[in-house]
C-alpha cells in the first residue's frame, strides 16, 4: 500500500475514500475515521492528490466542500483511506450528510504522493462532492478561486455543530450563503485595508491590478474575485 496502511480493514469487500477536509490527520472529524480503523473498518494509505483539479472552497461554519467541476480550480491534497464497504461506509455516509442532501460520494481519479518524483499511480477511488444542488452556486459565491488544501489554519475556522446555533438548518445555511453575495466596492483608497484583512485571515499576500474592483464577501472578509491576481 503506497504511503502507510495501518491496519488492514476485515474482509474482501473494501471501498477506497478520498478525504480533503475535517476527516484528516489532525482535524476535527478524524476521530471517526480512528475509531474506523480500532474495528479494523479503515486503514490509512498515505497522502494524495486529484489527479484532475477541481475547486475546493469553505462555506457557511468553515465547512470544506469538494465541487465535482473537473479542470476548474487546483489539484487537491489530501489522504486516502480503504473503508469497509458495509459499517465503515455507512458511517461515512452518515457524517456527509448522503440522505439529506448535503454530499454526494462520486469516483475521482487519485494518486500517491510520490517525492521522489517518479512517476504517479493513478486510482479510482471515490470522495464526497458538494452536492450538485448547490455546488455550482457556491463555487460562483467564493468567486471561482479555490484552494489547493484544507489546511491547519482553515481548520481552526471549522464550527461543530454543537457550537452552531440550535436552529442552523444546513440546507438554509448553504442557500443563504450562496445568496448573500452582493459585491462591495472598494475604492483606492479602500484597497490597502482589504490587502491587510486578507492577509490577516488567509495568511497570504493579495493583489490588485485595478482602482476600483469588486469582490464578495466571505463572513465579512472579502474573497478573491474580480479583479484580482493571486
Amino acid at each position: 500500500m503506497p504511503g502507510g496502511g495501518e491496519y488492514r480493514v476485515g474482509g474482501d469487500d473494501v471501498s477506497q475514500i478520498f478525504v480533503y477536509g475535517t476527516l484528516k490527520r489532525g482535524f476535527y472529524n478524524h476521530k471517526l475515521l480512528e475509531k474506523l480503523i480500532g474495528t479494523r473498518d479503515a486503514a490509512y494509505l498515505g497522502p494524495h492528490t486529484t489527479v484532475e483539479a477541481f475547486p475546493l472552497v469553505c462555506g457557511p461554519y468553515g465547512i470544506p466542500y469538494l465541487i465535482n467541476l473537473p479542470g476548474s480550480g487546483r489539484r487537491i491534497r489530501g489522504e486516502l483511506y480503504s473503508v469497509s464497504s458495509g459499517p465503515g461506509l455507512a458511517r461515512l455516509d452518515e457524517l456527509e450528510g448522503l440522505d439529506r442532501g448535503h454530499y454526494e460520494r462520486l469516483p475521482v481519479s487519485v494518486a500517491a504522493v510520490d517525492e521522489s518524483g517518479g512517476g504517479e499511480r493513478v486510482l479510482e477511488v471515490e470522495a464526497y462532492f458538494a452536492h450538485r444542488g448547490f455546488g455550482e452556486g457556491l463555487w460562483k459565491r467564493c468567486g471561482e478561486e479555490g484552494l489547493g488544501e484544507f489546511s491547519a489554519e482553515m481548520g481552526k475556522k471549522y464550527v461543530r455543530r454543537q457550537d452552531r446555533p440550535s436552529n442552523s438548518n444546513f440546507i438554509q445555511d448553504i442557500h443563504k450563503f450562496i445568496s448573500d453575495s452582493e459585491p462591495i466596492l472598494l475604492e483606492k483608497k479602500e484597497i490597502k485595508t482589504a490587502r491587510s484583512r486578507w492577509h490577516q485571515e488567509w495568511k497570504e499576500p493579495l493583489q490588485v491590478n485595478k482602482e476600483e474592483i469588486q469582490l464578495p464577501l466571505k463572513n465579512n472578509i472579502p474573497c478573491i474575485n474580480i479583479g484580482l491576481h493571486v
